[in-house]
C-alpha cells in the first residue's frame, strides 16, 4: 500500500507541479518496490538451501512478465490522462495505483497459508538457536560486506539506467511509445536472461565468482 500511496502523490506532484512532493511519492514508491523484492526471499525460504537460487530465480522471471507489459501501458495511460486533461506524464503514475493496489488486495486476501507456514525446515527459527548478531557484527564479515557491496552497486547501476534513458530520449524528442519499447527491450533480454542463467551459475560455479562477474 506504501507504493500505492507512493504513485498517488506523485500523480498530485505531476498535476500541482511540485518537485519536493514528487521525492516524496517517489520515496514511498521505493518502499513499495522494496517490499515487493524481499517477496524473492520468501520463495527461497520454501525449498532447501540448494535450491534457493532457482526459487529466486523463478520469482524474477515471473516479475520479468510485468516488466515487459509495464511500458506497453506507459502510452497508453499518458494518452488517457491527456484525454482527461490531465497531464500526459500523470498516466505512467496511474498504472502502479491499479496494478499494485490489486496486487496488494489480492495477496491480502488470497495468500493463505502464510508462507512461514511452508517454509522450509533450514528457514525456520527455533528458540534454541542461537540470535541474530548485530548489525555491527554482520559488517565486520567479509562475505556480508561484499554481499551488500554487490546489492548497492547493481541496483545503482539498474536505477541509472532507467532513469536516464528516458530523460536523454524524451529530450532528443522520442515520445512514450519509444521510451516504453526501449524499456521493454531492456526487461526481456536482462531481467529474463539472467533469471534463467545467474540462478544456474550460482549452483555450479558458486555464488562469489557469480556476484563478481556480475
Amino acid at each position: 500500500m506504501a507504493g500505492v500511496g507512493g504513485a498517488l502523490l506523485a500523480t498530485l506532484a505531476v498535476v500541482t507541479r511540485s518537485f519536493p512532493l514528487l521525492m516524496l511519492g517517489t520515496l514511498f514508491i521505493g518502499f513499495g518496490n522494496s517490499s515487493n523484492l524481499l517477496s524473492r526471499y520468501a520463495a527461497a525460504d520454501l525449498v532447501p538451501v540448494a535450491r534457493r537460487a532457482r526459487a529466486i530465480g523463478f520469482v524474477v522471471w515471473g516479475s520479468t512478465i510485468g516488466s515487459v507489459i509495464g511500458p506497453w501501458l506507459v502510452p497508453l495511460a499518458g494518452d488517457l490522462s491527456k484525454s482527461l486533461g490531465l497531464p500526459t506524464l500523470v498516466g505512467p503514475y496511474l498504472v502502479p495505483v491499479l496494478f499494485v493496489g490489486t496486487a496488494a488486495v489480492l495477496s491480502f486476501a488470497l495468500l493463505r497459508p502464510d508462507p512461514y507456514a511452508l517454509a522450509d525446515d533450514s528457514a525456520i527459527h527455533r528458540p534454541e538457536a542461537p540470535t541474530s548478531a548485530p548489525v555491527r557484527t554482520l559488517l565486520r564479515r567479509p562475505t556480508a560486506l561484499a554481499a551488500i557491496v554487490a546489492l548497492i552497486f547493481g541496483q545503482f547501476t539498474m536505477v541509472l539506467i532507467m532513469t536516464m534513458t528516458p530523460l536523454h530520449m524524451t529530450a532528443h524528442g522520442h515520445d512514450l511509445t519509444a521510451v516504453g519499447f526501449v524499456l521493454r527491450a531492456r526487461s526481456r533480454r536482462s531481467s529474463a536472461g539472467q533469471s534463467c542463467s545467474s540462478p544456474r551459475a550460482c549452483s555450479r560455479v558458486s555464488r562469489h565468482p557469480t556476484a563478481a562477474a556480475s
